[in-house]
C-alpha cells in the first residue's frame, strides 16, 4: 500500500451512483471496479463503506435489506461504515415515520455498532471517505509508535506484517 495512495475498490453495482468517476479523477486516489459481497467501497484493505441514499435507506427498511447488510458489515474484518447521503426532502417523499427511521439508525449505530456518517451529495460522500481513510492511516501510525513505546521489544508483529 503506498502511503500517498488511496484505494478503493468500488463495487461494480455502485458504477451508475457517479462516485466511480469523481474517485477516478481525484488525484492521489486509484479505483477499481469489483464485485462485493459486502458493502460497496473498500478503501486501503481498511475501511468498508456501503453508501445509502436517504429513498433508498428507507426502501431497505421496508425490505430488510439494511440490516442484512448491516449484519454483513458488523462480521466484516475491515472497519464497516454507513455514509446517508441526501438531504431531508428525500425522506419527506418517501413517506415513512421518522420513528421508524430513528429506531433503525439506533439499530445500526447503537446494537450493530456501525459509525453513522452524513453527506449532502455524491462529493461530499467521496470527501468524507478520503477523510476517514487519511484518519485511519495517522491513527494505525499513532499506535503503532505507541505500542512500540509502551511494549519495547515485545511489539514487532501485526495482523498485517510488521509494526
Amino acid at each position: 500500500m503506498n502511503n500517498f495512495i488511496i484505494d478503493f475498490l468500488v463495487d461494480d453495482r455502485e458504477i451508475s451512483s457517479g462516485i466511480f468517476d469523481i474517485l477516478i479523477n481525484t488525484q492521489g486516489v486509484t479505483a477499481t471496479q469489483q464485485h462485493l459481497s459486502v458493502g460497496d467501497y473498500r478503501v486501503d484493505d481498511r475501511l468498508l463503506f456501503e453508501r445509502k441514499t436517504l429513498l433508498d435507506l428507507t426502501l431497505s427498511i421496508k425490505d430488510g435489506r439494511l440490516f442484512h447488510q448491516a449484519l454483513g458489515l458488523a462480521a466484516s474484518p475491515l472497519h464497516g461504515i454507513v455514509v446517508l447521503e441526501g438531504t431531508s426532502a428525500s425522506l419527506k417523499e418517501s413517506g415513512m415515520r421518522r420513528e421508524a427511521i430513528q429506531g433503525a439508525l439506533i439499530t445500526l449505530s447503537v446494537h450493530f455498532g456501525i459509525p453513522l456518517l452524513r453527506s449532502k451529495d455524491q462529493q461530499e460522500t467521496v470527501q468524507l471517505m478520503l477523510y476517514t481513510a487519511r484518519q485511519a492511516r495517522t491513527f494505525a501510525r499513532v499506535l503503532r509508535r505507541s505500542l512500540r513505546w509502551a511494549y519495547p521489544g515485545e511489539i514487532s508483529q501485526g495482523p498485517s506484517g510488521p509494526i
